[in-house]
C-alpha cells in the first residue's frame, strides 16, 4: 500500500491489488508527472472561482473515476452539495468507496459511461460540473461517429453549467494540422491555439457550448466549456510542468 498525495496534501491509499495495480506502480515511480493533470484541474477551478464563476455546493459528476484524483479535487475545491463518480471497473469503484466515505453527498456507481443512458440515471447533469477525463480524446471523435464524441454531446445535451474534458491530441497534434484543417473546412490550424479555437467554435456551433478557459501540460490539454448565447474565444491559463 501507498499512500499518494493529491496536490501533495491530500491522501488516496492505493493498494496495489487488482485494476489498481498499473495506478500503484506509476504514482510510486513518477509521482510528480501524474501531479500535473491535477494540478491543470486547480488551475482551470481557480481561475473560474476568481472570476465568479464557481459557487460553494455546485453539483459534481465525474464519468471516469480512476483512483479518485480528480474526485479528491473536486470535492475539496468545489465542496459539491452532491458528488456522483462514475467507475467502470469493479476494484476501482470498491477502491473508491473506501476513499470517498464520509464525503457528504458521495456517491460511487460501478457503471460504464460508454454503455450507459445518462438520462436514466437518478441524478442531474443539468446545472452540474461535468469531469470528462478521458483516456483518449481529440477533435476526430467530434468530426465522425465515435463512443468519445457521443458521450461528450449526450452530456452537454444534458445542461451542464460546465464541462471539464480532457483532450490528448497534443503530443501528435502538431504532425496532424493539415488533416485537422481539411476535416473542419473552417480555416488554417497551424497551432495548438488555432485548434483549441476551432473545436470551441464547431462545438458552440453544435451546442452553445465553449471553451473558456485551457490549459495543458506536456501529455494531455484540459477544456472548461461553458454554455452561453455569445461566443467568447479561448483563453489560455499556461502550461502546468512536472514539478507543479
Amino acid at each position: 500500500m501507498i499512500t499518494y498525495m493529491v496536490l501533495g496534501q491530500y491522501p488516496i491509499k492505493i493498494y496495489n491489488t487488482g485494476s489498481t495495480e498499473g495506478h500503484f506502480n506509476t504514482l510510486k515511480a513518477r509521482p510528480g508527472q501524474v501531479r500535473r493533470g491535477e494540478r491543470c484541474l486547480t488551475v482551470l477551478l481557480g481561475k473560474l472561482k476568481s472570476e465568479g464563476g464557481l459557487d460553494e455546493g455546485l453539483p459534481v459528476v465525474e464519468l471516469f473515476g480512476g483512483i479518485g484524483r480528480f474526485s479528491t479535487v473536486l470535492h475539496y475545491l468545489v465542496k459539491p452539495l452532491y458528488h456522483i463518480i462514475l467507475e467502470k471497473s469493479p476494484h476501482l469503484a470498491e477502491h473508491l468507496i473506501r476513499h470517498t466515505c464520509g464525503w457528504k453527498g458521495a456517491r460511487v456507481k460501478q457503471v460504464d459511461s460508454f454503455q450507459t443512458d445518462l438520462n436514466r440515471m437518478k441524478f442531474g447533469l443539468k446545472d452540474a460540473f461535468v469531469s470528462l477525463d478521458f483516456d483518449k480524446f481529440t477533435l476526430k471523435q467530434l468530426t465522425r461517429v465515435s463512443p468519445g464524441g457521443v458521450l461528450f454531446k449526450q452530456v452537454l445535451g444534458a445542461g451542464p453549467k460546465y464541462v471539464c474534458l480532457t483532450d490528448t491530441s497534443i503530443s501528435k497534434v502538431h504532425l496532424l494540422f493539415a488533416e485537422y484543417t481539411s476535416m473542419l473546412k473552417a480555416g488554417k490550424i497551424e497551432s495548438m491555439d488555432g485548434y483549441v479555437s476551432q473545436m470551441s467554435r464547431l462545438v458552440f456551433g453544435e451546442t452553445k457550448y465553449f471553451i473558456r478557459y485551457w490549459t495543458n501540460h506536456s501529455g494531455a490539454s484540459y477544456f472548461l466549456f461553458e454554455r452561453g448565447l455569445r461566443f467568447r474565444s479561448p483563453q489560455y491559463l499556461g502550461r502546468v510542468n512536472a514539478k507543479g
